[in-house]
């Protein structure tokens, strides 16, 4: 069935979708600052790198709106407060909004799209909720990574991390205070297994 997309569903799907972007792209911009006070600098970097991603999808929704482009489009949604005192929670909670996102909010909305005859809509819905897949994963190695104290150590003989820094790839049972290389604070090691 064939929809006009000023009176579909697709349409309030794309703006919930924009707004959800935008404001998991703030709400990791959060999660990465109170990352780098604590001085974990991977999980920093992973926090920006996956915000610049979101704000990436909400690009591609918004452009699908270009023709209503000087109006406004009213909807209602439900967007999650996320102020944590530790990184722990902050990468637990990040994971569950991306697994929601992907298995529920993007799969419903594409399926929509799809019903509607918006196929190219459609289709970006689903390569979208893919990626938001990968990025629930990323958030649950992490927070694996931070609760079993795994992050900066092995609990299973000597692995390799390397400096974000320089690149130095140390190999041991406990990443050094400082990188002796480039002297920056083990915050900006990442474990070499873990691939992020």
């Amino acid at each position: 069935m064939v929809v006009d997309f000023a009176n579909s569903k697709t349409k309030l799907n794309l703006m919930k979708a924009f707004a959800g972007e935008s404001q998991a792209r703030e709400r990791y911009s959060i999660a990465a600052s109170f990352a780098g006070e604590k001085e974990i600098y991977i999980v920093q970097k992973v926090f920006l790198e996956i915000a610049d991603q979101e704000k990436e999808h909400g690009e591609i929704f918004y452009e699908f709106l270009r023709q209503f482009s000087g109006q406004s489009i009213k909807f209602d949604a439900d967007y999650p407060v996320d102020l944590f005192d530790s990184v722990l929670e902050y990468l637990k909670k990040s994971a569950k909004n991306e697994t929601d996102e992907y298995e529920d909010i993007y799969d419903k909305f594409g399926k929509i799209a799809a019903d509607e005859g918006f196929s190219d809509i459609s289709n970006k819905f689903f390569g979208i909720a893919k990626i938001e897949k990968t990025h629930s994963e990323k958030f649950s190695k992490l927070a694996k990574l931070v609760e079993s104290n795994e992050l900066f150590k092995s609990n299973n003989g000597k692995a390799k991390w390397t400096c974000m820094k320089c690149g130095n790839v140390y190999e041991g049972t406990n990443v050094p205070e400082f990188c002796p290389v480039c002297g920056h604070a083990r915050g900006y090691f990442v474990r070499n297994d873990i691939c992020l």
